[in-house]
């Protein structure tokens, strides 16, 4: 998760079946709204 590092949340732990489902949406092609590392916090 990149919004802990950004300072917009504090880093928590993600349960196994949420980072499952965001795997699969992911291989899926539902990634156009995706942030990358590379996004900027201005």
């Amino acid at each position: 998760m990149i919004y802990p590092d950004q300072g917009f949340m504090i880093r928590q732990p993600v349960p196994g079946d949420v980072a499952e489902a965001y795997e699969r949406l992911c291989q899926a092609g539902y990634t156009s709204r995706l942030a990358t590392a590379a996004t900027s916090s201005t």
